[in-house]
């Protein structure tokens, strides 16, 4: 189990660190047009779809599968219930980076190829922090992970209250601040997967029990 533990677990981790990285340097260089204040990221992933941003998304979607991976080889407390919304998460995510939104500078209204992306993204965001709720409070109960369960609830609540004031700007405000809004609920959320992968990471790298022979 080892064997196959450190792979995903190291994948995991530096995919996720490496998310946050391709995101950032999308914005470097970006259109001078689009901020990230009052831009979203699938506005400038849409902008250069073959551009960091979505390959960022890309790998994404693969490092949240081999973290997947390695909770199940670790044997995580992880139900049926929880298992699916991650499921959820990984392939609303999917779609979310292979169907872009319309292009910004260009768009007059959305296409259906604009609503596939918006509702695949929230519907991905929702799975991922109901997920990360849930398994934080099956960590309490697991030796392993109990000293996490706060902090991942933590940040998950705080992704919430951003995600829940990005739907209020964008139906109710005007998209005001919408790109800041944004950045702050997806930093916790994938933060809080950043969490658990590290925690992965430290219990694949531990030695494997010694048995002790009887005489």
């Amino acid at each position: 189990m080892t064997t196959t533990l450190r792979p995903l677990a190291h994948l995991a981790y530096l995919g996720l660190g490496l998310t946050a990285g391709m995101t950032v340097l999308g914005h470097v260089g970006a259109d001078s047009r689009l901020s990230a204040i009052g831009s979203t990221i699938s506005d400038f992933a849409a902008a250069d779809f073959t551009g960091p941003v979505s390959v960022g998304i890309f790998l994404c979607v693969a490092a949240s599968l081999a973290l997947y991976g390695g909770l199940h080889k670790i044997g995580a407390p992880l139900t049926r219930w929880t298992r699916t919304l991650f499921l959820t998460w990984c392939g609303s995510l999917f779609v979310t980076a292979a169907v872009p939104t319309d292009d910004p500078f260009t768009m007059i209204e959305l296409s259906t190829a604009g609503y596939v992306h918006r509702y695949s993204s929230a519907l991905a965001f929702v799975a991922l922090m109901a997920f990360t709720w849930f398994f934080g409070r099956a960590m309490r109960a697991d030796g392993r992970w109990k000293d996490l369960a706060g902090r991942v609830r933590r940040m998950t609540l705080a992704a919430a209250g951003s995600g829940a004031a990005m739907v209020a700007t964008t139906y109710l405000g005007d998209r005001f601040l919408i790109g800041l809004i944004e950045r702050g609920m997806a930093a916790f959320a994938v933060g809080s997967l950043i969490v658990v992968a590290l925690r992965v990471l430290k219990l694949a790298e531990r030695p494997a029990p010694r048995l002790a022979l009887a005489f």
